[in-house]
């Protein structure tokens, strides 16, 4: 199985080709013009041999259409593909016509569609040269399927889709500006303060302190106060009202007195929290784009989440894709 290359020598021989026979227009061409001879060869590219054995193998005067099969088996196997037209005369000239190859590069993509693989191409010697990419990029596969006029992979809005789901056009797309993202991420370096005060942090503590304050200074000793006084002027009436009537006061009494309880409690926990959080041993981070100091999670520990997304839309930009993120 192939994988993702430098395909610049493909584009460059089917811009030469241009235009290409397109995919859905095979079987007119076939009527008209037949199905051609063809010499084909089979070369392990790494030249080791296989599960089909050898590491070469070949077929003599066949048409495409015969192989196909066969061919399937290999371009997922790892080989590569040599085709030329067969010779009228034994030891002929090794040649390929354009009309030829662009038969034949139409074909054998059609033939590796269905794995959505594309291909690399080239001219050695007369023979064109085939071999499948299996992971080559959204924009090497968009550029790939619109020269050969494969429109099943895309919607009536022109919106590429690879594969049956429509929406994973914009999922590979968001992935590989993520792959990208983190590429460059990595090559910052790591950078760990030290003595580095947090600005997330400072912000937390001083609204907790600021909470405390104000329950301090409006609630706490002000509503204990007013507890002891209530208390004080019922005993001091207890002797002067009914048994009802006191009982009713007491009641009252009792939900505020639990109500400021509470509040004492929340106060006391709020103290605690605080202290806690001064003493808090925390991991600093410094964002290696905008410098700021954090004890957030860091995106591979080296940028801040803002400048993540800010790094992965101008990424996007760049690729000139519209991105639904």
């Amino acid at each position: 199985m192939t994988h993702s290359k430098n395909l610049t020598p493909t584009f460059a021989l089917m811009k030469k080709l241009s235009p290409l026979i397109q995919c859905n227009d095979l079987d007119t061409y076939e009527k008209k013009f037949g199905y051609g001879n063809f010499d084909v060869m089979c070369k392990q590219q790494e030249g080791e041999k296989t599960i089909f054995g050898d590491e070469e193998i070949d077929f003599s005067s066949s048409t495409l259409r015969e192989l196909a099969n066969n061919l399937y088996d290999y371009f997922y196997e790892g080989y590569e593909v040599w085709i030329r037209e067969t010779p009228e005369i034994v030891n002929g000239e090794t040649k390929m016509s354009e009309d030829s190859m662009r038969y034949a590069i139409a074909l054998e993509a059609d033939n590796i569609d269905e794995d959505e693989a594309i291909l690399s191409c080239r001219i050695v010697s007369g023979w064109l040269v085939l071999s499948a990419v299996y992971d080559a990029t959204v924009k090497q596969r968009r550029k790939f399927y619109i020269s050969l006029g494969m429109n099943h992979h895309f919607k009536e809005n022109g919106i590429f889709s690879i594969g049956p789901n429509s929406d994973d056009w914009f999922r590979l797309r968001n992935d590989e500006v993520e792959n990208l993202t983190k590429q460059k991420v990595l090559k910052f370096t790591i950078n760990h303060p030290k003595n580095s005060s947090c600005s997330h942090c400072e912000k937390k503590q001083n609204t907790m302190k600021e909470k405390l304050k104000e329950y301090r200074e409006k609630e706490t000793e002000e509503n204990y106060f007013q507890i002891q006084e209530m208390l004080e002027k019922l005993n001091s009436i207890k002797d002067h009202i009914t048994k009802s009537e006191f009982n009713e006061k007491m009641k009252t009494f009792s939900e505020l007195n639990s109500y400021f309880s509470e509040r004492y409690e929340k106060y006391i926990s709020l103290e605690e929290e605080y202290e806690n959080a001064l003493e808090e041993d925390v991991t600093l981070y410094k964002c290696n784009l905008c410098k700021k100091i954090t004890c957030e999670l860091m995106y591979e520990k080296r940028v801040c989440y803002d400048c993540k997304h800010n790094l992965f839309d101008s990424i996007a930009k760049e690729k000139n894709y519209d991105l639904e993120i």
